[in-house]
């Protein structure tokens, strides 16, 4: 007669308890939807800063290509082909450089696609500080995000240094 009992009553819980309010999916849908709005934004956040670390990376490779280049040909190039750093697919920024008139700098630039990463501006320079001269190189990043071009860096006989807006990276 036990058994018979214990079942009736769970029969009668089963038949009661088969599912969910609607109270209670309201609730876990506004909680799924509060825990999204904090996400998504960070997550956003993470996504531009990998973009920009990558610019950051192909815009110091270029820094350097520029200086090995110079050291071997005595010249800047503007031709990232002949720098042999070409097979890089960055779908996020365009890159070029622009070799001064006179051939004492390359400017390079690294400019996002998208308006809401930071643009870069790089230089490769030949520098004379007391009678000895040197390949210098500096990356800026503007202040803002933007989808123009950085302003290029200020070049000097002597120094380099980052435009206006832009902050240095080194």
């Amino acid at each position: 007669m036990r058994t018979r009992l214990n079942m009736y009553a769970f029969s009668r819980i089963a038949a009661h308890d088969s599912g969910f309010t609607l109270i209670e999916l309201m609730v876990v849908l506004v909680i799924g939807g509060i825990l999204a709005a904090i996400a998504i934004p960070s997550f956003l956040g993470r996504a531009n800063a990998a973009k920009q670390a990558e610019a950051r990376t192909f815009l110091g490779t270029l820094n350097r290509a520029q200086q090995a280049y110079y050291v071997e040909h005595a010249q800047f190039t503007d031709n990232i082909d002949v720098l042999a750093i070409s097979g890089h697919q960055n779908i996020n920024y365009t890159f070029q450089i622009q070799v001064s008139g006179d051939g004492t700098h390359a400017v390079h630039y690294g400019t996002p696609k998208i308006s809401k990463v930071h643009a870069y501006a790089g230089m490769s320079a030949l520098t004379q500080t007391d009678g000895s001269q040197a390949i210098q190189s500096i990356m800026c990043e503007t202040n803002q995000p933007s989808a123009t071009p950085a302003t290029a860096p200020i070049y000097a006989v002597s120094a380099i240094e980052c435009a206006p807006g832009t902050r240095n990276m080194n």
